[in-house]
Order: structure tokens, then sequence, then C-alpha cells
């Protein structure tokens, strides 16, 4: 894994697959050996070399994130030797491939997305971009001026609409609840606190909701900041405000079905599970001794957490757990497949995209 710098992007590197027959055994785990955690080993086919899917980049920022329907969506960084910009891809287990470019979003200049939300009927960004100048103005009216929009896209990649929003925060993050309601997580900056607000599709603030039960306590931020790799830089010397920010990018929001969860990573994570009612459950995650959650994904039934091993974030683990308890049931023995590379579960059973000679392919799993 390659991070570059507060980006927490990495690069995915080109490895072998190797298949084993699919099993289930029972065995100690040697990070927690007075539990026994059931394995299952799982196989995926082979690449199939001679069509490569048509993705910009090698290097990614952070894991794919997947949709409700089974669509996994990847953050790439480009273009190389800089790789300052970011380009949304989506991905099906067939291999079908759309783009979402945010050129598509006209009257911006310089967008850069902020976030990403495969969102529940179209997929969402959070994008920091100027304005362009009125039509025969010439100049913008205030010189590096910059705000934040809400974009909206379907699914087949064509861009829907752009709104402008209005915040007396720094929003870091957004999901689509549902098709007018939107969550907004960003940072005080005057007082380094987390804020978080449901909005409506025109941007319309609908209220704020309680932070002390469903953001990460000072504690957790510490734990997540730890875990948080920079180069040349600590995390605790960060300034307060941006130490916030830093922390809320952690969070990952994830559809599951009509609910849409929010994992907190870290040695401790904690899942917030919102209803389409407005009901709040947090879960507290239970992984064996030493793994460190880092990002999750949904099936129909089940949540799985990607971990590693504390202090050796080049490895990888696959985890699933149970959505009442939060107890890990089982590992997930991907058959020499990084965790990192799973992208989603669908009808074709589990999939993700490994890169050999930097070139990307689709990867299936038996179910």
């Amino acid at each position: 894994m390659l991070h570059i710098v507060s980006s927490l992007a990495f690069l995915i590197l080109a490895t072998s697959l190797f298949g084993q027959e699919s099993a289930t055994r029972t065995t100690y785990l040697k990070s927690d050996p007075g539990i026994e955690l059931p394995q299952v080993d799982g196989r995926f086919s082979l690449p199939k070399t001679d069509s490569p899917l048509p993705l910009p980049s090698t290097v990614m920022d952070g894991p794919p994130v997947c949709s409700s329907d089974g669509v996994a969506f990847l953050q790439f960084w480009t273009p190389p030797p800089t790789y300052n910009s970011k380009q949304i891809f989506s991905i099906t287990a067939k291999g079908d491939v759309a783009a979402f470019p945010v050129s598509r979003a006209s009257g911006l200049t310089n967008a850069m997305i902020r976030s990403f939300d495969p969102g529940s009927t179209m997929a969402v960004m959070l994008l920091n971009a100027a304005p362009e100048p009125a039509a025969g103005s010439g100049s913008f009216s205030q010189k590096g001026h910059r705000e934040y929009y809400l974009a909206r896209f379907k699914y087949s990649g064509e861009f829907d609409r752009l709104t402008r929003l209005d915040l007396n925060f720094l929003p870091g993050q957004i999901a689509q609840l549902d098709d007018d309601t939107y969550i907004v997580i960003g940072t005080d900056q005057v007082n380094a606190k987390p804020v978080i607000i449901l909005i409506n599709g025109d941007g319309t603030i609908l209220r704020h909701l309680d932070t002390q039960e469903v953001l990460p306590s000072d504690q957790a931020v510490d734990q997540m900041m730890s875990a948080t790799n920079f180069i040349g830089l600590k995390p605790q010397d960060l300034p307060p405000a941006m130490r916030m920010s830093v922390a809320l990018s952690r969070l990952q929001f994830v559809h599951f079905g009509t609910k849409l969860l929010l994992l907190e990573p870290g040695p401790h994570p904690r899942i917030i599970e919102s209803s389409p009612g407005g009901q709040i459950r947090v879960v507290s995650i239970k992984l064996p001794e030493g793994q460190v959650g880092d990002s999750m994904l949904a099936t129909k039934n089940s949540w799985m957490i990607r971990a590693y091993p504390e202090g050796q974030d080049g490895l990888s683990n696959l985890y699933d757990v149970d959505r009442e308890t939060g107890v890990t049931v089982r590992q997930v023995r991907t058959a020499g497949v990084p965790a990192t590379s799973i992208a989603c579960y669908s009808e074709e059973g589990l999939f993700g995209i490994r890169w050999v000679e930097r070139k990307p392919y689709l990867m299936v799993a038996d179910k």
C-alpha cells in the first residue's frame, strides 16, 4: 500500500493469482489463540488476460465501495506522474465499466472530488470548485474563490444536476439517504468539532444531528489518527481543525439495502446503522485481537470488515461479523487475493479487480 500524504491513496501492485479448493474448517487464530474462529476458503477465477478493464490508473484512493445492488465504485488518482486529480469509475460483476468525469458537471472550473457515494438512486459527489465567470464578465468576482457543490450522476455516468452548498462549516463527506435527502459530515473549523447535518437536493439544511451519538469520540479520533500514515508528518502535530477533518475523512459510508451504514475504523471499530425511518443503532465490532478495522463491504445478508494486523497495513484480512452483536463469526480467506482487491458482492458472488503487469482484470469468486 502506497500512501500519498493526506489523500491516503494506495498503489495496487501486480501479483499473481492462485486458487484453492473451497472448504470450511475451524482453526485457532494466531492473533487470538484462545478463540476458535471458523475460516472459509474461497477460490477466484483467473484473470482473462485478453480483456483488461479500461481503467485510468494503478493508484486508487482507498478500497472499492459498493452500491446496494452490487456495483463497485473505485476512485483513481490521475494522471501520472503527478496523480493530483481523481476520477470515478464503476464496475459490475460482468465487467461493465462506466466513467463519472467531473467535467460533465457544467458551470465549474478546476473541480476537485472531496468525497463520493454510490447513493441509493444516483451516484453523488461532494465537489470543491471555482464557478465559471458569468458570460461577458471576463474574470471571477473574487480571485481564487472556490465553493462546495453536490453533484449527482445517473448510474450510466450521465451528469444529472448540480447544487451549490452554503454551509457554515467545512464539509468532508456526503452520502445519499433517499432520493432527495443527503447526509453531510464536516468540521467546525473554529472549534475543531465535528458537524453532521441532513440536507435536501436544493441544499437546504433540514436538521442538525447529535454528533455525540453518531460521530467518533476524542479517543476514537486518536486511534484513527494513529492508524493513519503520513509522509514526513506526525498526525498529532496537525492543527486541531485539520486533524479532525482528516479523522472524519477516514469514516466510510456503506449502503446496505435500504439502510445506510457508517464505519468508524480503528482497533475498536463501530458501525452506525441508520434506517429510513430515522432510527439509529450503534454496533461495536469485535475483531480478533491485534486486528485494526480499516473498511467494510456489505453482502446481501452480512457485514464484512477489511482489517490488517496492527502495525502491518501492507497485509489485509476479511472478517464476517454478526450484524446484531458485532462479534466476528468467521474469517473469509480469499486464496491469496488481498481483501483490498475485493470490491462487492453481487448475484455472481464476490468480485473485484487485480493488477497483472499494471493492467486491471476482473475476478469473480465461486459462490
